[in-house]
This record gives C-alpha cells, structure tokens and sequence, in this order.
C-alpha cells in the first residue's frame, strides 16, 4: 500500500480540499492511505482557525484522510519557506510517506521544479540583495532575480499555491527526503477570491461563517455535521477580534529589545512593529 502526504490548514475543510484527496487516490490508487500534516489551533495567516484542530482534524478523516498529525505551532506561524520546510519534514520523518501531494495553478512539477532548483542556488542571493536596493518588497526582489534567469516562468511565482509548491519541493530537495512529487490543479476560487458553483476558497468561506451564513453547499456532508455540532457546541467559528485586546495590550507593554527578538523582526521592521 502506498502512502501519500498532504499538508493542509483545513480552515475550514471544504470540497476544494476533498477534492484535491480524492484526485491524488485516484492517481496512484484507490486503496492508498493519505497522511495529513494540518496547522493546530493558529494558522499560517496568525489568526486562531475558526474551529479546533480536533474537529478540523476529525473532518478530514471523515472525508478521507487516514492520519492527520500536527504541525507545531513555530512552523504554522512561520513564512511559507518555514512553514513548508516544518510540514514536508514531518512527513519524511514519518519514514512512510512514498509521495507527497499539493494542489498549484501550474498543474505541472516541471516549471515548479525549475524554480525551486532556481532558488536553492546561493548566486541568487546576491541578485535578490541588488533588487532590493530599490526599494521593493522582498517577493517583488526574488521574481525579479528569476525572471532575468528563468525568464517568463519566474511569472508562475505571481500565483499563492505556486509558490507554496515551489517551497515544498525547496524542502523535499535540501532535505533530501525520498518522497516523489505530484501536483494537483486547483479549481475554483482562487486565494483570498470570491468563487462561484460549489468550489470556494477557505477565506470566502471565513467570511461567510463570520457573518452567519450557511455554508453547506460548499463543504462535503462530513464536514457539516462536524462543524455544526461545534457550533452548537459554542465552540466556533472563532471571531476574529477575539483576542485582539489581549494581543494589542501584551505588545504594547513591550520593552523595546523585546521587538527585536521577534523572529523575522529584523532590518528596521521592530521598529515599525513597535510604532504600529
């Protein structure tokens, strides 16, 4: 029996994401066990998931998945190269995963591949350093460098679920990890847009819970009746503000040094951290 990895948030778990099991079962075999690393309780944007990682964790198996283990919570909150180095490591270390799945616009390893391989070269961090120079964000900088070497295909980096691909294959290759690559083509709404038909995107979904509307027509039936309960339960969606005060206040009583202590708080952004 073969194993097939999968990293996911599930927040919440919809039909894009039974969606992308269903289609990698039936690339390498109906009776293939799918091996789930999800984000706990916070997610990767730095909000708390709209529902616990237990019943975003029992959704999915609900809805296919064999396993689902946790993603420690440095790796949920960091970049997507941290997050995506976290998740595929934790698969390799399993020492049971043959391959490891994610959905991209591409639709292909190849291009995905180019790129990763493109960014793991160290001569690209002294192109990266020249871009930034003039005053553009850090993304902005890195496509610019791979355009002058990759040329049109450095354009696939514009796309979230590209470049959270490029970053699993970043990871599976430094790590060394023995787990063959596929890709499933996302359908649907893409990152943070509004969709239509039964496919839509986890933040439209958000705001949807948010604002108390009813979201069965585009999560499996599984999933409903998990989340439902929850809500009946009093233990979701999670709101938004809910912990804006308490965060606000714990950064405002912060001494100065403590800013620059924060990961990736460094170059001048403590202090905009500080002044924000």
């Amino acid at each position: 029996m073969k194993v097939i990895g999968i990293v996911g948030e599930y927040n919440p778990f919809h039909n894009g994401h039974l969606h992308h099991i269903e289609e990698s079962r039936a690339i390498i075999g109906e009776d293939a066990a799918v091996l789930c690393v999800m984000s706990g309780d916070y997610v990767q944007r730095g909000e708390p998931a709209m529902f616990s990682k237990f019943a975003r964790a029992e959704a999915a198996v609900r809805c296919g998945a064999s396993l689902v283990l946790e993603l420690p919570l440095p790796w949920c909150l960091s970049s997507a190269e941290g997050f995506c180095r976290g998740a595929v490591g934790l698969l390799g270390a399993t020492g049971v995963v043959d391959y490891l799945s994610f959905g991209s616009e591409a639709g292909s390893i190849d291009p995905l591949s180019a790129l990763a391989i493109a960014i793991m070269n160290p001569g690209l961090d002294e192109q990266i350093r020249k871009e930034l120079e003039t005053g553009i964000s850090y993304a902005a900088a890195r496509q610019h460098a791979l355009e002058s070497e990759l040329g049109e295909l450095a354009k696939h980096l514009e796309k979230p679920n590209n470049i959270l691909a490029v970053e699993y294959l970043r990871a599976l290759y430094e790590l060394r990890l023995p787990m063959m690559p596929m890709t499933v083509v996302r359908t649907g709404a893409g990152h943070d847009q509004k969709g239509e038909g039964s496919l839509r995107s986890a933040s439209e979904l958000r705001s949807l819970l948010h604002t108390g509307h009813d979201v069965s027509a585009f999560i499996p039936a599984p999933t409903v009746d998990v989340f439902q309960r929850e809500m009946r339960m009093g233990r979701g969606p999670m709101p938004n503000p809910a912990l804006e005060t308490a965060i606000l206040s714990r950064l405002r009583a912060y001494d100065e040094h403590l800013f620059e202590n924060i990961p990736d708080a460094s170059e001048g952004l403590d202090n905009r951290l500080r002044t924000a």
